[in-house]
């Protein structure tokens, strides 16, 4: 099923679609920068471990609820608009945080943040599929794949030293004014196409109702979120084994753990890549899927050694890069035209958050049932596993994708 086009550019706009790019990299290390700032705050603001829960799941909270309506009101509002104030939460999320004295403000300015990160992450996919050509679109989609792992690393990376020096107010001041050019660009540079757009709210209902009939959009939000389950379970477990079973420090756990993170992302590039020389994006997520099932037994199981639990690790997610990144090639294909694919991309994002919010969970409860033993967590990542090989040999290739 393919969609049906509205309006889509003739020529690639490649410096539209980099600046785009840049935007997703500067919401993505938002998510990245609040893990090693955690016991600064605690010490500077007396967040609580629920309240540092709090901040580090709001995000995920309320994409559950958020990413589909936002993906909805750009086509009311408008994308540009709903996208440059997305970066105006962030903005203010961000320099608010350095005034406040109160554990519950942060938290309210999280928030807003995370409003922000899901306006950009939403909405951004859809301006890239106006920006590129038929022809250039797998690639540019592709180029966009990678903004998640690759800015969530590189805020891993760059925050302990930034912590260190500047102090965890001066790092989000830094956040801020990298913000400033990057509003002045994406209001500049992206222009509004009327014709995906509508002023008609019984309109924008009916399109909220008919991407969720579409059946190949709710297979890739449910793919999406049964990969999110199996990835960030095993980054979230990553430091605390490098901790306690390695012996590293916590910063070094940290680091390494980000360049794990870090090869989700050239994973996305190179699966996009493979989509683009006319492999079947159905038969690579079932690659991904196997693969991340075979690895899982070796990083889970008894008797591997630490080093090559960790070069594992490293391959599980690199392969594990071509289910997400061949998911967002599905959206525009599977939506009923160009102007559902903001909607389309909210139901992905929102399949996404349903994952990651019950994935560690499940697994802690489990691991904790069975006295600490980490073998347990094969039996629900195999399940997952499982389900996304399912709906890539069943699901999508049936749509001949």
């Amino acid at each position: 099923m393919s969609a049906k086009p509205t309006t889509s550019a003739q020529n690639t706009h490649w410096g539209k679609v980099s600046l785009a790019l840049c935007a997703g990299l500067f919401v993505s290390m938002q998510v990245g920068k609040l893990g090693p700032a955690i016991p600064v705050l605690r010490d500077d603001l007396g967040l609580s471990m629920v309240d540092a829960g709090y901040a580090l799941s709001i995000f995920t909270l309320l994409a559950i609820f958020l990413a589909v309506p936002l993906g909805a009101f750009s086509t009311f509002f408008g994308r540009r608009s709903i996208i440059v104030l997305g970066i105006l939460s962030v903005m203010i999320g961000t320099l608010g945080s350095t005034v406040i004295t109160q554990p519950w403000m942060f938290l309210v300015l999280r928030a807003l943040e995370g409003f922000g990160f899901i306006a950009i992450a939403v909405n951004i996919p859809a301006f890239i599929t106006h920006l590129a050509a038929p022809q250039d679109r797998t690639r540019a989609l592709g180029v966009w794949s990678i903004y998640m792992p690759t800015g969530m690393a590189f805020a891993l990376l760059v925050s302990t030293p930034f912590l260190t020096q500047i102090g965890w107010r001066g790092l989000w001041i830094v956040m801020f004014l990298l913000a400033i050019p990057l509003l002045i660009g994406l209001w500049w540079a992206l222009e509004e196409p009327s014709a995906q757009q509508t002023r008609e709210p019984r309109a924008v209902a009916r399109m909220v109702a008919n991407s969720y009939r579409a059946p190949g959009l709710l297979m890739v939000g449910a793919c999406f979120g049964v990969y999110t389950f199996q990835w960030v379970t095993i980054m979230q477990w990553l430091p605390s084994f490098l901790n306690e079973e390695v012996g590293l420090s916590l910063e070094h756990a940290i680091y390494f753990t980000a360049v794990v993170v870090f090869m989700n992302g050239p994973g996305c590039y190179v699966g996009v890549r493979f989509a683009a020389r006319g492999l079947r994006s159905s038969s690579l997520i079932v690659i991904g899927a196997v693969t991340m099932a075979v690895l899982t037994f070796a990083i889970f199981g008894a008797g591997v050694p630490p080093l090559m639990r960790l070069i594992l690790c490293m391959i599980y997610s690199f392969i594990g890069g071509f289910i997400p990144a061949n998911l967002f090639l599905l959206v525009p294909q599977y939506a009923p035209d160009l102007r559902h694919v903001s909607i389309g991309n909210g139901i992905l994002m929102q399949g996404s958050a349903v994952g990651q919010t019950l994935g560690a969970p499940i697994v802690a409860a489990l691991v904790t049932q069975a006295g600490g033993d980490w073998d347990v967590a094969i039996w629900p990542m195999l399940v997952m596993s499982g389900c996304v090989f399912l709906l890539g040999f069943f699901g999508f290739r049936r749509s001949n994708l």
